[in-house]
């Protein structure tokens, strides 16, 4: 099998941030690749930046052959991706929707409609494919949003959370489709929080902590490794044993961006603090002359604001929130 996808030393930084750091991972066809991770981890940042919707700050990947950095529209032609925004229109019919986005890829004449009749066939969405979009339920915009996504064939389908908030029955067929099409030479690269899903469809799986690629393996190997005896618990292994780190520089400016939270009681403390000093002050100075009478009462009035403010809060602590 050949190698569709060589992600090398791809890093993605937001203000310092670094989302994505020094990332490298290959994935061939016919083959279920998982990108696996917490929230947070970068998973979502990866693909996008693969599938060339963000730019990379520094690093590369090679899609189909096609440099992402320098080639990003014939990158676009090999890859479908489906993204948890599902982004169909609604006052098309599902067919429609196909049409339009299979003409946007250049697709047109018998090529456009057998392309649509074969994703209605494997998505299982004869029943609802005439039917306004707006009208679908979740399974069935999630099942459109697939067809969308992949009418053009691509060599590589990327799937960032297919599953979610699907029932049983929709998840099963979303799940069969994967398999199809890797069974028909695809790539498809599956960013998941179904562990489940994931130990059954994928081929090898990354895990991906903190913008990094801790390991990259089969299932089978991984839970060996760990002495684990499903992919959820060697996830959690993988993880909570990850000792990876950002670099100063980022965790300098999550630092920064940090906000410190009070307790309302707390507030209402420091407010009556402030209302102290205030007053304090404007009745002080009155009384040694540092200022004019009047500066004095603008002091003392400033003082009974923030005072207002804590017993108001105060008041609101005891009474305590309305049933």
């Amino acid at each position: 099998m050949s190698e569709l996808i060589q992600v090398k030393n791809l890093t993605k930084e937001f203000n310092g941030f670094l989302a994505v750091d020094h990332v490298n991972f290959s994935a061939k066809a016919g083959e279920i690749f998982g990108l696996l991770g917490p929230n947070g981890a970068g998973k979502t940042t990866t693909l996008r930046t693969i599938a060339t919707v963000l730019a990379p700050t520094s690093g590369t990947a090679v899609v189909a052959g096609y440099d992402i950095v320098s080639q990003p529209e014939d990158v676009r032609r090999h890859i479908g991706m489906l993204t948890t925004d599902i982004g169909v229109y609604e006052r098309f019919s599902g067919r429609e929707n196909l049409y339009y986005f299979g003409q946007l890829y250049g697709l047109s004449g018998e090529k456009l409609e057998q392309g649509v009749a074969e994703l209605v066939q494997l998505l299982d969405m004869a029943d609802f494919i005439d039917k306004r979009a707006g009208k679908y339920s979740t399974g069935m915009k999630q099942k459109l949003a697939i067809a969308r996504s992949v009418i053009h064939n691509p060599d590589v389908m990327i799937f960032d959370e297919p599953t979610a908030g699907l029932d049983v029955l929709a998840s099963q067929t979303v799940i069969r489709f994967m398999k199809k099409v890797s069974e028909r030479g695809k790539l498809v690269i599956l960013s998941t929080h179904e562990m489940t899903d994931a130990e059954k469809l994928c081929d090898r799986v990354a895990i991906m902590h903190q913008g990094r690629i801790v390991t990259v393996d089969t299932v089978e190997n991984l839970k060996a490794k760990t002495g684990t005896q499903d992919l959820e618990e060697t996830f959690v292994k993988l993880v909570h044993g990850d000792n990876h780190r950002r670099p100063d520089v980022a965790v300098s400016q999550k630092s920064k961006t940090m906000k410190i939270k009070m307790s309302p009681l707390m507030m209402a403390i420091l407010l009556e603090v402030v209302s102290i000093l205030l007053i304090g002050i404007g009745i002080l100075g009155n009384m040694q002359k540092w200022f004019s009478v009047g500066v004095g009462y603008v002091f003392i009035f400033a003082g009974l604001i923030p005072s207002f403010i804590a017993r108001r809060q105060l008041r609101k602590m005891r009474s305590g929130p309305r049933v």
